[in-house]
């Protein structure tokens, strides 16, 4: 991009890494790849949930990463999901799963200062020190087509006033706010057509089987489905109002906002996260706590008085043309990028993993003074594969009696993404040579119980 290339890059070093990543299995591969050639990580979206659930092979590693993210919540909600096969949408936005891209990214770029606030406040201003708030930028202004062109090129007629809602149909995208304002803003006699340019995401939100329930706005209403880029740039130019709803947010950007921002067409958003951070000059804010009322409130006005609608527009566009622009984001990657290549990290690269060791280390513990998993997590805390921990005891009473009192001792003691392989009671008398092989030293004349450990990922 010769907006990036304005001046030379300071480092003398020639290779750059940088990875783009959502919330989507497209990015999985992008996922991958930072693990073999950390750089640069713009975070579109900052709850991964969805991606790791894509990429990791089974749930304990998704725990462990679970547990970095809310170290208080992880515990209840890794029992509900992996003893009693409950998940539910709360996973999605409780656990944000960042920890392994701010230790891998030698800097990280986030699209709003809610963003990194966050992930400040979860991971601690020592882990996020390299993250830069860069917003997502916004195409020049000239290639966005005029209303009047993109109403002619997409068939649609030059005297309505359209409605339109882009991107994945989702959950968070509150199309139940916008159907119920839609359908009292036809009540009131404006006639309106609402286009969603956009897939429909049926198992998270199917959005014709609820339209169903709005007979008259479903007249007026269409669906596209998946539409290429140039098509969804025509739907973004051809409207009246676009209307951009979250909730729960979790500091994600849009794409089709900054689409709609070059477009100078007039956006409505919900008053939280990430969008509180646009000028209220350019966009509508719908707050949260009367998002349909203010809805309808917004439309009715905006259709009444067409000189406020094109106020706001141009209001956007000014917004897309100076601190959403090509020019200015690129300025500030180039810092980024230049920042990213001063930070050593190690990079693996596609090289062979490292064989392990013959035998698995072994970690001790204090079995009498154990009362929570907290504390063993901690000591597990940079194991990964087989590992074993003796959990020592004074004698074998002592060791019936924390059973009895903790019962059941290990599914108390064992974070949710440590699978147990094998257990071994070590009575303390001498060994009679039997099996003394595969004892570990720290076990020899001990009396405890030694187990055998697969962890999937590091705990929290």
């Amino acid at each position: 991009m010769s907006t990036i290339s304005a001046k030379p890059f300071a480092t003398s070093r020639t290779t750059h890494a940088l990875h783009q990543i959502g919330n989507n299995g497209g990015h999985v591969f992008v996922l991958r790849a930072l693990r073999q050639f950390p750089g640069l990580t713009t975070i579109h979206d900052i709850g991964l949930f969805y991606l790791y659930e894509l990429e990791q092979p089974g749930m304990d590693a998704m725990l462990a990463e679970m547990a970095h993210s809310a170290p208080l919540l992880a515990p209840r909600f890794g029992q509900h999901w992996k003893r009693l096969g409950i998940k539910t949408k709360a996973n999605y936005a409780l656990f944000d799963m960042q920890r392994e891209l701010l230790a891998r990214s030698s800097g990280v770029v986030v699209h709003s200062l809610f963003a990194k606030a966050k992930l400040a406040a979860i991971y601690g201003e020592a882990a996020t020190r390299h993250v830069s708030v860069i917003p997502h930028f916004a195409p020049p202004p000239v290639e966005m087509a005029g209303q009047q062109q993109a109403r002619e090129w997409l068939g649609l007629p030059q005297d309505s006033f359209i409605v339109t809602t882009s991107g994945f149909a989702t959950n968070a995208k509150r199309f139940d706010w916008l159907m119920q304002g839609l359908k009292q803003v036809l009540a009131q006699g404006i006639e309106l057509r609402w286009i969603h340019a956009g897939e429909e995401r049926a198992e998270e939100y199917n959005l014709s089987a609820e339209l169903e329930r709005f007979p008259l706005l479903r007249q007026r209403a269409e669906i596209t489905g998946y539409v290429d880029e140039a098509t969804l740039n025509a739907h973004v130019s051809a409207c009246d109002v676009l209307v951009n709803l979250r909730f729960p947010s979790v500091g994600e950007s849009s794409g089709s906002l900054a689409r709609a921002f070059s477009a100078g067409r007039c956006c409505l958003v919900t008053d939280t996260a990430s969008y509180r951070e646009l000028p209220r000059e350019a966009v509508v804010h719908l707050p949260l706590m009367s998002p349909v009322p203010s809805l309808v409130a917004a439309l009715v006005a905006l259709y009444r008085d067409p000189a406020l609608l094109r106020a706001i527009g141009e209001n956007a566009r000014r917004f897309a043309e100076t601190t959403l622009s090509l020019e200015t984001v690129g300025r500030q990657y180039r810092d980024a990028i230049e920042a990213a290549a001063e930070i050593p990290l190690e990079r693996p690269g596609l090289q062979p993993q490292p064989r392990r060791a013959a035998r698995p280390p072994c970690l001790t513990l204090n079995g009498s003074g154990v009362t929570d998993r907290g504390e063993v997590a901690r000591l597990l805390r940079k194991q990964q594969g087989r590992c074993q921990v003796l959990l020592k005891f004074k004698d074998m009473h002592d060791l019936a009696r924390a059973s009895r009192e903790q019962a059941p001792l290990l599914g108390n003691l064992l974070p949710e993404h440590v699978r147990l392989v094998d257990t071994r009671i070590l009575s303390g008398s001498a060994p009679d040579g039997r099996g003394e092989a595969l004892l570990p030293p720290e076990a020899a004349g001990a009396c405890g119980i030694l187990l055998h450990l697969d962890i999937a990922g590091e705990a929290a």
